[in-house]
């Protein structure tokens, strides 16, 4: 199962982080969809509310792309993100 969640560093903020898991902690939310576990870590549920995560493969890189509707901005690069009701760094 894989475990999401949103962590405070980065450029513009903060980054999501995809990890492997082997089972939900009593706190944690799961969500099912398509035959995909993802584990959602409980400080970062209020942060991915509404998200859509998919995976995806280019010819120059594959990964999980977060669709949030409460990000307000993102760094250059991508990989740092900013919330709606977040304060600027």
């Amino acid at each position: 199962m894989a475990c999401a969640s949103a962590s405070r560093r980065a450029a513009a903020g903060m980054e999501y982080t995809m990890e492997i898991a082997a089972e939900p902690g009593p706190m944690d939310e799961v969500v099912e969809q398509d035959g995909a576990r993802v584990m959602i870590a409980p400080m970062a549920q209020m942060f991915l509310f509404g998200t859509e995560i998919d995976y995806e493969t280019s010819l120059l890189e594959a990964g999980f792309k977060f669709n949030n509707p409460n990000v307000a901005e993102a760094c250059g690069c991508g990989e740092s993100i900013r919330f709606k009701d977040e304060p600027a760094a």
